[in-house]
This record gives C-alpha cells, structure tokens and sequence, in this order.
C-alpha cells in the first residue's frame, strides 16, 4: 500500500509510542519495525520527522486515512504489540486509544 509522506510520519510517530510505551524496547520490535520501513519506503527524514510530532497530530491525520489504509495501520499496531510476545497493560491501553481515536475500532467492529 502507498501512503503518503504525512501518513507515513504520523504511522512512524504512533509505531514508535507503541514501541516506548511500557518502558521496554524488545529486539523483536525493532526488527519489525525495521521490516516496516522497508515495505513502506519510510526514509530517515519521515523517521526523524515522526520522532518530533505531536502524538495528537499524528491520531488526526490517521483519523483522515481511508478505511483501508487504517485498517493497516491497525494490524501494524497489533503486530507491533504482540512482536515481543507480550502485551503489557500499557501496549493495550494505548492500541484501545488509538484505535477509538481515530475509528481503526470502527472498522475492525464491522468486520
């Protein structure tokens, strides 16, 4: 899937805070999330760009997304959240958010 440069900052902005949530970066995430870069052509510009914006702003312009493209941004959470084999309180409780905020639940809810 193609996503645009401001997709592709908000989608490193909110990989990164589900990364750092719990205090804990595991090597199992930061291999994915390398694999991520890869397949969505994330240049070190969007990381460095992803790193510095506001997590709202980031919530808001996925929340603009079409459905299809949120959808993969919520299976990229969830794979992200699970890549360690472990899902702390704190991993949940920011998918829940993020998914709520930006209508991934939506989506998923009507599947």
């Amino acid at each position: 899937m193609k996503y645009t440069t401001n997709e592709r900052i908000a989608i490193v902005r909110i990989l990164l805070e589900m990364m750092n949530v719990d205090g804990e970066v595991a090597l199992e995430e930061i291999l994915y999330f390398g694999q991520l870069k890869k397949m969505m052509d994330i240049t070190k510009d969007d990381f460095v760009n992803g790193k510095n914006i506001n997590l709202l702003v980031s919530l808001l312009v996925i929340k603009e997304m079409p459905d299809e493209k949120k959808f993969s941004v919520g299976l990229m959470l969830h794979q992200m959240l699970n890549a360690d084999g472990k899902a702390t309180v704190s991993e949940l409780k920011l998918f829940n958010m993020v998914c709520d905020t930006t209508g991934i639940g939506d989506i998923i809810s009507r599947l």
